[in-house]
Formats: C-alpha cells, structure tokens, sequence
C-alpha cells in the first residue's frame, strides 16, 4: 500500500461476523490504520475452498442468470471462468462475511457474486493461466463486504441521496478494507475492497499516487456491469 488516501472516523463500532470488534467509535480509519491492522492479521489460517462454501451454489446460479449469458453463455466458458473460481480461497472469517451479507443484503451478495463471475471470465481471457488470478477474482467476490455496515436506512433508500448520506455511504470501501485486513492482511481482496470505487483518480476514496496491484481497474469494470 504505498499510496494515500482520504481517511473516516467511525460512528460506530465496527464488529465482523463472527462477533470480533475489528474497529471502536471514534477511530480514525486512514492507510495507516489499515497496515496496522495488516500487520497485525493472523498467519497461516486454515483456508477453505470456494467449492465448499454456499457461495458455490450462488456461482452456479449465476451462471444460468440471463444478464450474463453474454459473458458465460457458453460451456466452454463457463468452464474456463469456474476454472478460476474453484482455486478461490479464504479463511473462514471470510466466508461468514460473505454469508452475512447474503442475509442481510441479498442483492448485493448476488452483485457480489455476479462480480465475481464477469471477473473471472474477464482475467481468464486476458491472462489466461497466469498465476495469481483466483486470488484477485476472490478479492471481487468480496469487494463489497463494507456496505452491510452502512446505515440499513441508506443501503436500501431509493430517493436521492442528500450529500450527507452520500458521503456516508462512501465509507463503505474502507470498512470492507478494515475487516478484510484485520483476517487476510495486505491482501488483494483487501485493495479491492478499498478501491473498487476508484478509478484513473476519480471516484472514492480520494487517492493520491498509483496503487500497486494491477487488475484492480478490472474489477471496478466487472462490478459495474454486475450492478
């Protein structure tokens, strides 16, 4: 992470899943937190498999779902995007971030998922076999795990947003950032999740320098056409 960006302070305490508070009200979450957060992640957890989780029934539904018959409407394929998917990978601090935003926020799990796909599919034919790729279709997968801490009112509201509630609502890639770092470390997902709202210097967060990681450009496309 050697780039900068605009940080937040939180409203309220930020719990993972599983119980963890990751992050207390008032903490001023910037890119320095999130490397001591990194830092501090543990070693050597036990990762699971996509195949094992329920997240492997939603990729198989997504594959039937007519939106994307353009990019996985073919056997062939599909085959080459699930090849990808099944090397996804993740402890399972992660899988119960994904199963609660299933449950608390169905729609954006199904972007998420569909995300996930067009990713897959879209590095595949671009890339082919290079190594690294499960990895940064895991992290669209789980790029937006911080919205199901955004207010319930907000995620869901379908007038305009004030600017208030907007600026808000863009805390939500740090958030995501947050809990993924506190169980990967300085991960791909983790960028994702930071940036996937920012590109060629626009959007969200405020980002100044280039961020490392290539393919995140990829995953902003996959994630705007999922939505």
């Amino acid at each position: 992470m050697d780039f900068s960006l605009s940080g937040t302070v939180l409203t309220r305490d930020l719990f993972s899943a599983d119980g963890r508070l990751v992050a207390s009200r008032g903490e001023i979450v910037d890119l320095g937190r999130l490397k001591e957060v990194a830092a501090t992640a543990p070693r050597n957890l036990r990762e699971r498999p996509l195949f094992e989780t329920t997240c492997a029934q939603s990729i198989l539904e997504a594959f039937e779902a007519p939106s994307l018959q353009y990019l996985v409407g073919s056997e062939d394929v599909r085959a080459l995007a699930a090849d990808v998917l099944s090397e996804v990978r993740f402890p399972q601090e992660v899988w119960d971030e994904m199963e609660a935003l299933k449950r608390d926020d169905p729609a954006r799990y199904q972007h998420a998922v569909w995300t996930a796909v067009a990713s897959a599919r879209l590095f595949r034919s671009a890339l082919g076999t290079a190594p690294g790729l499960a990895r940064l279709v895991g992290g669209a997968l789980t790029h937006d795990v911080g919205m199901r801490h955004a207010a319930v009112r907000l995620r869901f509201k379908r007038e305009h947003l004030t600017r208030a509630e907007a600026l808000s609502l863009e805390d939500h890639p740090l958030l995501g950032a947050l809990l993924l770092a506190s169980v990967l470390g300085d991960a791909p997902a983790v960028h994702a999740a930071l940036l996937h709202h920012t590109r060629a210097g626009f959007g969200y967060p405020r980002v100044q320098g280039t961020p490392p990681l290539r393919g995140l450009d990829l995953v902003s496309v996959a994630s705007a056409f999922a939505a």
